[in-house]
């Protein structure tokens, strides 16, 4: 069921024939509008040169220059429109028209797939597994009601037959008429033939149509999945476990046909308990009896779950809505439509800070202890909120070197099921070890090895490993001139493959380097508020005004950055050109002669 790079490519090139569509009719809009509107030509190239000028004007250090952009962007814009709308066209017509305005069209929302490539990846699965066939015929517009019997009367709920498959038909379509809208799950359970697959199909092509992502598994495909995340290593089915958690509907049929046993059990616990923390949904049909699923599964598995269709002789659907409170381990388990799960963490929290980074994570730990008991979240006894609140939150992990100089990485405790923030200095140079009888200083090199080391540790039992590296290892080599290595894309790459989920770093010398993993999580935080406070709390006599401050941009590549910062302060902006001299070469580059400030 997982995508190959074939497929992949297939679903690539139609998002690129997407593209190409919206440019062409884009160019076909603006042919048309400046034909029939010359005026707006004239507009259009006003901007231009008003975007020019305003940039110039804001070089020279004059003040009002950004005001007086964007009131004069504002009214070439608002008469650009009131043109089109004089002649009949919408306001928007010659904007780019997008089919998904969220990803516009590019498939990816912040490096994540974006709902729209979900729905496409998944169509192209079912296409290709011919469930797409199955759906068409079995739906909500073909479910019939005179396969049940009015005749026959449930001895427990006093219904007939054909009165619970109302209500049964009834509640999937209110499930699917407020998916999106409110949070819920499903299980179906009952004697074989009544229907339970059928009303599945049903969800599933519903949702399906308002492009919704669903997968639809058996229970022997969903423990197969489940085991090649936990055993792997097959690339293609660790691509379709990872599915399992990210489709917004999780369909299971016919769970208990499965060869049960503590892995499939414990497997299946943490899928459902993953997906509801996500706010998730999942429908689970069964032939098992309550007192099966109970004795098989445990109860924690499945009755936190709010709605439920239970059996019935005749039809197996009907549903109701359990009010009480169920006791685990003797604590009340609250229902999920009553829990605020918006601040629940994936799992428990683990921070590990590594050589050079002690003072730094002992600081973030005692924030996290103290914002947390404080925070008193009303659930916190919660039985989901299980290590929720702690005095420490810090992993004792260490990188011991042997006599040679080589080192391992060492965890002190169980980091099983956590979610692990590494936390990494690899421009701390002070850091000092002994080699051969000689003091060396810690390289980047050395502090990118130890956190190799300690993910290798870790070994893939967290449940996330998170990256917090405020200097991006080797990130000034990022482009290549020459036969040179791409050092950057290259430590991504490798941190990913060994299990890293996301990368966090601080003002990323070019932000571009995270096209090396588009697939996994890449933030780059500019902390341009954190170093005006600090700016202000170390120089008290510091005056932020035009005629006593200027933001000056060292190169081509910080003007956006100086630019931010001038328009904040409220103060002028320059750049420093570097002239080089290009009749030379020294360390396979052309030396820098001087740093000119232009005038």
């Amino acid at each position: 069921m997982a995508l190959t790079n074939s497929q992949y490519d297939a679903i690539m090139r139609i998002y690129e024939q997407k593209h190409l569509r919206t440019h062409d009719r884009q160019t076909r809009h603006y042919r048309e509008i400046y034909e029939k509107i010359p005026r707006i030509r004239k507009i259009d190239e006003e901007i231009s040169s008003l975007g020019a000028d305003g940039a110039r004007a804001m070089i020279d250090g004059h003040e009002d220059a950004p005001a007086r952009f964007r009131t004069q962007l504002h009214a070439l814009r608002e008469e650009k429109q009131s043109l089109l709308l004089s002649a009949g066209y919408p306001a928007d017509y010659l904007e780019p028209s997008y089919e998904c305005p969220v990803c516009q069209d590019t498939g990816y929302v912040n490096g994540r797939k974006c709902r729209c490539f979900q729905k496409a990846e998944i169509d192209l699965l079912y296409t290709q597994s011919n469930l797409q066939d199955i759906l068409q015929s079995e739906n909500f517009a073909s479910f019939r009601m005179d396969y049940y019997s009015s005749d026959y009367i449930d001895p427990v709920s006093g219904k007939s037959s054909l009165e619970m498959a109302r209500e049964a038909l009834h509640a999937c379509r209110e499930f699917t008429d407020t998916f999106g809208h409110t949070f819920q799950n499903l299980l179906i359970y009952g004697n074989t033939g009544v229907g339970k697959t059928f009303l599945t199909h049903c969800i599933a092509r519903e949702l399906m149509d308002q492009i919704h992502s669903v997968i639809y598994v058996t229970s022997s495909q969903l423990f197969d999945l489940l085991g090649s995340r936990e055993f792997g290593p097959d690339p293609e089915k660790s691509q379709a476990a990872s599915l399992l958690d990210e489709c917004e509907l999780l369909i299971v049929d016919d769970l208990g046909t499965e060869l049960t046993n503590s892995f499939t059990v414990s497997q299946l616990f943490i899928c459902l308990n993953d997906r509801i923390l996500q706010k998730k949904s999942t429908i689970i049909s069964t032939n098992l009896s309550l007192n099966e699923i109970k004795s098989i599964y445990s109860e924690r598995t499945f009755f936190p779950y709010q709605q439920q269709l239970p059996p019935d002789q005749a039809c197996g659907r009907r549903y109701q809505n359990q009010k009480e409170t169920n006791e685990i381990g003797g604590k009340p388990m609250l229902h999920r439509t009553e829990r605020n799960l918006e601040n629940i963490p994936v799992g428990a929290l683990g921070i590990i800070a590594l050589t050079g980074c002690e003072d730094m994570g002992q600081r973030v730990n005692d924030y996290i202890v103290k914002w947390r008991k404080e925070d008193g979240h009303v659930f916190k006894d919660d039985v989901v909120f299980t290590g929720y609140e702690k005095e420490n939150y810090l992993i004792n992990a260490t990188t011991p070197r042997f006599g040679s100089g080589e080192a391992k990485g060492v965890l002190s405790e169980s980091i099983r099921g956590k979610d692990i923030y590494l936390m990494v200095d690899v421009c701390n140079y002070s850091l000092t070890y002994s080699l051969n009888g000689q003091i060396n200083h810690m390289s980047p090199d050395d502090h990118y090895q130890n956190l190799k080391r300690i993910i290798a540790a870790i070994g893939g039992k967290a449940r996330r490993v998170n990256v917090i590296m405020p200097f991006l290892y080797e990130s000034r080599q990022h482009k290549r001139s020459s036969r040179e290595s791409l050092d950057c894309a290259l430590a991504l790459q490798e941190l990913v493959k060994m299990g890293v989920d996301n990368i966090i770093t601080f003002d990323a010398h070019d932000p571009r380097v995270q096209n090396a993993i588009p697939l996994s999580g890449f933030e780059t935080v500019r902390p341009t508020y954190q170093f005006v406070k600090g700016l202000l709390r170390t120089v008290k006599d510091l005056k932020i005004d035009s005629d006593h401050m200027m933001a000056i941009s060292p190169d081509e590549g910080a003007t956006g950055r100086a630019i931010y910062l001038a328009n904040v302060l409220g103060i002028n902006m320059g750049m420093f050109y570097k002239r080089r001299d290009y009749t030379r070469i020294v360390d396979g580059r052309n030396p820098i002669v001087a740093h000119e400030l232009p005038r």
